[in-house]
């Protein structure tokens, strides 16, 4: 029986093996850091698009390619710190990075201006934009997941009562 709602709803896991497009799917099929990588080759391609562009098929390709890659980039956020440090600590390990994420965001736009005071033109910036991002995928293609101290915790190790 199909499913008929008025808003939309997330598809169910039947619904995402039928459709393998499913962003909801895409961490269960590849590794997280390709997802990761994958967001930030995007950006930096879209960024790239728009430097070069010298049409509108570059600006509509260059923002279909953005939004693609900021929802990407979504997913890698709610599973990347899970698959690394496992569920455990995850709301210790948001609670420290998510402010410096935000300063760091917070802070590009004065360094943005800075820089085009500095050279008259937004072009250096964009293209150092465009490096950072090439720089953060190429670290997080890298980066392998952190041997854990915490012992595993199973049932056959707790304790009988």
């Amino acid at each position: 029986m199909p499913r008929r709602f008025l808003f939309p709803s997330p598809p169910t896991p039947v619904e995402q093996q039928q459709w393998p497009c499913s962003p909801g799917g895409w961490p269960t099929r590849v590794s997280i850091r390709v997802i990761a990588a994958g967001s930030y080759v995007g950006l930096a391609t879209a960024i790239g698009l728009m430097l070069v562009g010298q049409n509108e098929f570059f600006l509509f390709v260059s923002t279909i390619t953005f939004g693609l890659s900021v929802g990407a980039g979504m997913i890698v956020q709610s599973y990347i710190f899970a698959a690394y440090f496992g569920r455990m600590f995850l709301g210790s390990i948001r609670g420290i990075v998510l402010p410096v994420m935000l300063i760091s965001a917070g802070m590009g736009a004065p360094w943005v201006r800075y820089i085009r005071d500095s050279t008259g033109s937004y072009i250096t910036s964009w293209w150092l934009i465009l490096s950072i991002y090439l720089v953060a995928a190429l670290i997080i293609s890298s980066a392998t997941r952190p041997v854990s101290n915490v012992p595993e915790v199973s049932p056959a190790t707790l304790p009988k009562l």
